[in-house]
């Protein structure tokens, strides 16, 4: 499959809701390795 969100096993969900960003962030950086980005929605934030 050329889509890699249908690839069996693949990652496919990219939200968190946490009042921790920062220990967040810092978990899954020091776990898995990612990292994140801002995305700005209605002129907020959503981190």
């Amino acid at each position: 499959m050329s889509d890699a969100f249908q690839t069996h096993g693949a990652f496919s969900w990219s939200e968190l809701r946490t009042g921790d960003v920062a220990g967040a962030k810092k978990f899954y950086a020091d776990v898995f390795g990612w990292g994140s980005r801002t995305w700005i929605w209605a002129g907020a934030p959503i981190r």
